[in-house]
């Protein structure tokens, strides 16, 4: 079940990705043994401005809890 879990939110932010016609360079996907899973998403932007659109994007998706910025 716990991987049903995962794959819904997948789905979601990579079709919101997509729609904002941004290109995953990287994709890395957990599922805790409580059914939360923590997606690592690696993408390029041009701007601050489309790395706020994006986020505010994801943020829509029911099931997402947090969004995260890490840099490297």
């Amino acid at each position: 079940m716990s991987k049903q879990i995962a794959i819904i939110p997948l789905a979601d932010i990579s079709r919101a990705l997509t729609e904002k016609e941004i290109d995953i360079l990287a994709l890395n996907t957990r599922v805790s043994k409580q059914g939360t899973a923590t997606i690592l998403v690696s993408f390029e932007i041009g701007s601050r401005e489309e790395l706020q659109r994006i986020t505010d994007k994801i943020r829509t998706i029911e099931s997402v809890i947090d969004i995260e910025r890490t840099t490297g």
